[in-house]
């Protein structure tokens, strides 16, 4: 189910329980409703069962054209679904993995004791734009190094760290790059590695 339908269903249910409430309630309701057919949005989404996490980033872009709805997962194996609907068209969906590749003049300034590099890809963002990955594990933890491109960034990289649950991810710029690295290890430890993150000519 899509992050839309969702929210849609939320309403729904929602709505034939404001119907004993107040007109206000079953109009902020509709509010609600609709601006997920209307409104733009991106954020990250990190979801937990038990012992197992997977995070993905959500971005729903809506304009005179129609709308598109991307999900791509974060960790793991990557993944990408995207669906599309334009005026007068139905929804058409497209898979798309991320394509391996060097990132040269990327690395770390000095290795975390324990992880290694297992996997190095380029992986498609936005209007044609790429976006590096760099996947470390210690055998147990994996945590991704993304690097993105500020060209044509309107806002400032906001540099910290930021914890969901055991999902730790460290921001920071380098290089007119943004460095994002998201992983299920200590903070220390993805800290760590996102201060090491750099590059060289």
């Amino acid at each position: 189910m899509t992050l839309r339908g969702a929210l849609g269903l939320s309403a729904l249910l929602c709505a034939g329980l404001a119907q004993a409430q107040t007109p206000e309630a079953l109009d902020w309701l509709r509010r609600i409703h609709d601006a997920t057919h209307k409104l733009s949005y991106s954020g990250t989404f990190v979801y937990q069962s038990g012992g197992r996490s997977e995070t993905s980033r959500i971005t729903r872009r809506v304009d005179a054209s129609g709308d598109i709805e991307k999900v791509e997962v974060m960790d793991g194996v990557p993944r990408e679904r995207l669906k599309s609907r334009h005026a007068g068209q139905r929804w058409r969906e497209e898979n798309s993995e991320a394509a391996p590749a060097s990132l040269v003049g990327w690395g770390l300034s000095s290795e975390l004791p324990g992880f290694r590099k297992v996997a190095e890809l380029k992986r498609r963002l936005g209007e044609g734009g790429q976006v590096g990955q760099v996947v470390y594990s210690d055998g147990l933890a994996a945590v991704s190094v993304f690097i993105e491109p500020l060209a044509g960034r309107r806002d400032p990289v906001r540099s910290g760290l930021a914890s969901v649950g055991a999902i730790h991810i460290y921001t920071r710029e380098v290089a007119k790059h943004m460095v994002t690295v998201v992983g299920e290890a200590p903070a220390a430890s993805v800290q760590r590695i996102a201060n090491a993150v750099e590059f060289r000519p």
